[in-house]
């Protein structure tokens, strides 16, 4: 059966990269459509496994997995109709890459190992699909557009299932901590893009749904960090020049904090109502079994292969982790420890060089041309991948390809707007200079004639 879907996808793949390449006027809705699909993967199953079998597997990966943002971002590529730009933070994602390869060799189950280098070489398709179609204007609002409208669709699932008595809600996402972590890389460049003047009133549903979902949650660490960071963008943007528009935004937005305060609030005492209280720090269990594995293994375990090393190897069972499914058979809740344990420290250095690079480039040039609404997206993306990154701190799920997908959309944006910022800045500095001349030799003329 895997062979037929591997034929439709292929078939999928042909058909969307000839109308990409035959249809100028219609890219901006595949665009949307990639946006939007990034959402519904999980809730309703968009993917097939060319490599079945692996079900069960603890690991986060479990299978060669293709899915219907794959479809897009090769159709994308396909279609031949975007300039090759030179690809900005190339060399630590090959980096990353490259100590993530280096793990397979470490590893006692290889095969796992190469199960994560196929879902980031899939991650790094996507990131090299967005960068390249930022070379037409109306891609980065047509994917975000997307994005937003997926986010906020979950959002409405969210409300739904709050409704009915849900002390926490992941929308169509599964879990909260997952549809909290991937809310940031949408809600808050869509805020930015509100703040920059940018009128499309579906931006709105950006911040909006950020917030729904913050309330329906209930996890700390969400609303604590989405909070800093709408402020943190707030100010930011504030100092790249007040105006109208923002005092409007801003009055908006304290009044949805007004409201939204109370009713997280009220999410989070009802759930630590319900908990039962006990002196067992699971989070500190998972880190410690977590360091004595970086201590025997500085190189790594392999990836995709914690929990099974760590229940084998006995590092839960000395650590102190509680013999039960949910709590063995999960990862260690922070994903730098998590990556220092499968690939060695260097891996967890080159995801935070990774992180850190991409987070620079949005905000040095989001400072290079303030007006251009390319510039506060990269503002907003900026904020976002910080925040993600320190949400990570709390949790493990960047590992899965749910929250990846959003990631590397986010790290294409970043790439694709900064190198047509960079482009535009260096054709208005050569228009410049080739007006300096043409009137260096104006009145170089004017000297002759009155001569």
């Amino acid at each position: 059966m895997r062979f037929v879907y591997l034929f439709v996808f292929i078939l999928l793949v042909t058909g969307l990269s000839l109308f990409i390449r035959g249809n100028p006027a219609h890219r901006p809705k595949i665009w949307f459509a990639l946006g939007f699909s990034a959402w519904l993967i999980t809730p309703y199953h968009l993917l097939f496994n060319l490599w079945p079998g692996w079900n069960m597997w603890p690991g986060f990966v479990k299978g060669l997995e293709l899915t219907i943002v794959d479809v897009f971002a090769f159709a994308i590529l396909a279609s031949g109709i975007h300039k090759r730009d030179p690809m900005r933070f190339r060399m630590t994602f090959l980096t990353y890459f490259l100590v993530v390869i280096s793990s397979v060799f470490v590893s006692n189950m290889p095969s796992a190992a190469w199960l994560y280098v196929w879902q980031i070489s899939r991650m790094a398709l996507i990131v090299v699909a967005i960068s390249r179609s930022c070379a037409d204007d109306r891609a980065p609002k047509a994917i975000m557009f997307g994005l937003v409208f997926g986010m906020f669709y979950n959002a409405v699932f969210g409300i739904v299932d709050h409704v009915r008595g849900a002390l926490q809600s992941g929308g169509l996402m599964g879990h909260q901590n997952l549809l909290g972590l991937m809310s940031h890389f949408v809600a808050l460049p869509a805020l930015a893009l509100v703040l920059g003047g940018s009128r499309e009133k579906w931006l709105w549903l950006g911040p909006l749904g950020g917030l729904i979902i913050v309330v329906v949650g209930g996890s700390r660490a969400t609303t604590g960090l989405a909070l800093g960071a709408y402020a943190l963008l707030f100010v930011l943007s504030s100092m790249q020049g007040w105006n109208s528009r923002k005092a409007m935004v801003s009055a908006l937005a304290l009044l949805g904090l007004i409201v939204a305060a109370p009713l997280a609030a009220s999410t989070l005492s009802k759930r630590f109502a319900v908990t039962e209280k006990s002196d067992y720090d699971e989070r500190a269990a998972f880190e410690k079994a977590a360091s004595m594995m970086i201590a025997d293994h500085p190189f790594g375990v392999g990836a995709n292969q914690y929990t099974l090393v760590a229940n084998v190897g006995g590092y839960s069972q000395r650590a102190g982790v509680v013999w039960n499914q949910g709590s063995r058979s999960a990862n260690v809740h922070n994903i730098y420890y998590l990556y220092a344990a499968e690939t060695g420290w260097l891996g967890s250095l080159a995801f935070i060089m990774l992180l850190a690079n991409a987070g620079l480039v949005a905000f040095k040039y989001s400072w290079k041309r303030r007006n251009d609404w390319r510039a506060q997206m990269l503002l907003g993306l900026a904020v976002a991948i910080a925040t993600a990154a320190v949400h990570s701190m709390f949790e493990w799920i960047m590992t899965t390809y749910t929250a990846q997908i959003l990631l590397a959309i986010d790290l294409g944006l970043i790439a694709g707007l900064s190198t047509q910022i960079k482009k535009s800045m260096a054709s208005e500095a050569r228009a410049k200079r080739e007006t300096g001349r043409a009137k260096i030799d104006t009145s170089r003329e004017d000297l002759v004639l009155a001569e």
